[in-house]
């Protein structure tokens, strides 16, 4: 199971509705790194495009991906390169 959560005061708190038995051992895994936000030559915050999905990304360790998706997800016959 994944979950997505924030960090608010130093906990982390799930997105959306999650039920988890009390006890529960979880691995965190971070989606990205959080730091001071790069600034332009005008001092300003750049903005991102709203359909931006650059911050989503994760490298998945599969190089043909992109060739054979259809076959990852379910199960037709890989693509030739």
């Amino acid at each position: 199971m994944n979950y997505r959560g924030i960090v608010k005061n130093g906990v982390i708190v799930p997105i959306g509705k999650v039920e988890i038995p009390e006890g529960t051992t979880v691995t965190i895994h971070f989606l990205k790194k959080v730091g001071k936000a790069k600034a332009t030559r005008k001092g300003t915050k750049k903005k991102k495009h709203p359909l931006d999905l650059s911050d989503l990304a994760v490298h998945t360790g599969i190089p043909d991906l992109a060739e054979n998706i259809d076959h990852y997800l379910y199960g037709h016959p890989k693509q030739k390169p």
